[in-house]
């Protein structure tokens, strides 16, 4: 590993194959560990070189942002979000797989287990 990875507070990405719902839940926790790390290093940079802190703002502010588009998949209908009390990636991986199907199902107002039918128009 280089030097970067070496100070780093956070493991390279521990999710191998898995449904796209359990990548958005393992995502959103890498994305906490680089946005911390990057906050971190706007403090330290705010007071030797202002050039270097606004460069780190502006990264952060678009780590910040696909972490925004991360979580809105994570989220039920009342906005709490499902991995919110998961410490590690596998975690809330898991975590977003189990409870992404019920909410779906409830969000539709089906009972639980039962999947929308798809339906098929003809506009000719």
């Amino acid at each position: 590993m280089g030097a970067n990875a070496d100070h780093r507070s956070w493991d390279d990405y521990s999710l191998g194959r898995d449904t796209a719902q359990a990548h958005f839940g393992a995502l959103d926790k890498v994305y906490d560990g680089m946005i911390g790390d990057h906050r971190k290093a706007i403090a330290v940079a705010g007071e030797v070189d202002p050039v270097t802190e606004d460069i780190l703002i502006g990264q952060t502010a678009e780590l910040e942002k696909f972490q925004w588009f991360v979580r809105a998949h994570l989220e039920n209908s009342s906005g709490q979000l499902s991995t919110a009390d998961d410490a590690s990636e596998k975690g809330a991986a898991k975590s977003a797989t189990a409870r992404s199907h019920p909410q779906n199902d409830r969000r539709a107002g089906l009972p639980r287990g039962v999947r929308p039918v798809a339906r098929y128009v003809d506009y000719s």
